[in-house]
């Protein structure tokens, strides 16, 4: 097995990058589907981090790691997320939720990841023990997950102001392909979700 200097930083990746995943799926304009979409990334998130561990992963275990983690004092944590909540309607809703789901998928990993240091394994997890311990994971997910959006927000405004940027220099055909390009950049380096690199696009082709 690896040793703890080498652990930490793989396991502190695939936390950050579930939480990433899981901001983005709480976007989904469905119902239900963002649930079950965060669901099946922290799920993966369990999964890969046993797999580091070299602990035996089967589902039904995940599942109860979840659901436990999850629902137990959840929701004296969702009752106080939402007081700082503005009710300005589902724009502001979504990138409430966004945060909400990037800090809990934060705080599961962490937790897990504290109960695998100390050797333990799925079938031997006890939520009591890290009660406190994910509530305070929690409050730094969120925090980190605020950042994130507002890195996100920053990035995204700047693509909009690009795309609208007209160069006299260059023919119409050169302009749009360099935006284009610019636009495929920003979603490859993963600022842009799909969703947001479709509707950018579209705007850019009808000159928006």
């Amino acid at each position: 097995m690896l040793n703890m200097m080498d652990r930490i930083p793989k396991a502190t990746k695939i936390i950050r990058n579930h939480m990433l995943f899981s901001m983005g799926g709480s976007l989904i304009p469905l119902p239900l589907a963002d649930t079950i979409a965060i669901t099946g990334v922290q799920l993966d998130m369990i999964y890969q981090l046993s797999q580091l561990y070299k602990v035996n992963y089967r589902e039904a275990y995940g599942k109860t790691v979840l659901v436990s983690l999850v629902g137990a004092g959840l929701s004296r944590i969702w009752a106080s997320f939402l007081k700082g909540i503005p009710i300005v309607g589902p724009i502001i809703g979504g990138a409430s939720m966004s945060v909400f789901s990037g800090a809990m998928t934060f705080a599961i990993g962490e937790v897990y990841l504290m109960h695998l240091e100390e050797g333990g394994t799925l079938a031997d997890f006890d939520w009591k023990r890290y009660e406190s311990y994910f509530r305070q994971r929690f409050a730094e997910g969120k925090r980190q997950a605020n950042l994130l959006q507002n890195e996100s927000n920053n990035h995204k405004k700047a693509a909009e102001q690009n795309i609208q940027i007209e160069s006299s220099s260059a023919d119409p055909e050169t302009i749009l392909l360099k935006k284009l390009e610019n636009l495929t950049e920003l979603k490859n380096s993963g600022i842009l979700t799909e969703e947001e690199f479709e509707e950018l696009k579209r705007k850019i082709i009808k000159g928006k």
